[in-house]
């Protein structure tokens, strides 16, 4: 007898209120059950007795540039991406996890921030990637005075059987501070679009998870976890300022 599962992929502690987007057929009736969560590259072992996993990534949220002229202010990053797929077991071992790396926060005069880095899950000792999440690009920095662009460009091409893209970065403010970051994506949908300097909202079901932060009067804020992107900086009183950095990415699996 085949068993139609319908998985809800989620964080610890979270509950969705949507069913999860993800469902798979195991031949294999009463597999033993489990999950795990990754918040740093790692390589699991499939346990006795399982043979299908369901996969769900988080990529990184890009970092936001920094500004290097009074009432300038630099555009923040854009959040990072999720996935969802499953995985039935072949002749490896174990999958391979790597965790997408935060965008690094713009450094002085005016560089831009760095971009977040995708999140993947693999068969070890070999080359398919079976789910992917983009990371999401950083802002540019801002050069002179006004106001910097947002950043809207993912890293990478999405690999699942869903996904979506995290959200887009605001505008600066050069009167006032720095743009803020997308949001991050998940089983929700797609991550909330900054609107100029308030940062983005994840679209988890708890408010705080994967929001991009918002711009301040000087130094770019850090985006929340995970994937949430980072501000923008915005110059004052004749000192360059720093963007915020983005957040790392996640993978949990479940069984």
């Amino acid at each position: 007898m085949k068993l139609i599962i319908f998985i809800s992929l989620l964080l610890p502690g979270i509950c969705f209120a949507q069913p999860g987007l993800l469902a798979f057929t195991t031949s294999t009736h009463g597999q033993p059950s489990g999950s795990s969560n990754f918040t740093a590259s790692s390589v699991w072992d499939w346990p006795a007795g399982v043979t299908t996993v369901g996969i769900q990534c988080w990529g990184a949220g890009g970092g936001g540039g920094a500004s290097d002229t009074s009432g300038g202010a630099a555009g923040g990053g854009k959040g990072g991406g999720w996935a969802t797929n499953f995985v039935t077991k072949g002749a490896e071992a174990s999958l391979t996890i790597i965790i997408g790396a935060q965008g690094s926060a713009g450094t002085t005069p005016a560089n831009a921030g760095g971009n977040g880095g995708t999140t993947h899950v693999y068969r070890t000792g070999t080359t398919d990637t079976n789910c992917l999440a983009t990371g999401g690009v950083g802002s540019a920095g801002k050069t002179g005075t006004g106001d910097g662009a947002g950043a809207t460009t993912e890293v990478g091409v999405a690999i699942g059987s869903s996904s979506f893209a995290g959200g887009n970065g605001g505008t600066g403010a050069g009167a006032s501070a720095g743009g803020g970051g997308g949001g991050a994506a998940s089983n929700g949908g797609a991550g909330g679009d900054a609107s100029g300097t308030t940062g983005g909202s994840g679209t988890a079901t708890n408010p705080n998870l994967g929001t991009g932060a918002n711009g301040t009067a000087n130094v770019g804020a850090q985006g929340s976890t995970y994937g949430g992107a980072g501000s923008g900086g915005r110059c004052n009183n004749a000192t360059d300022r720093v963007g915020g950095a983005g957040t790392a990415g996640y993978v949990r699996l479940i069984w």
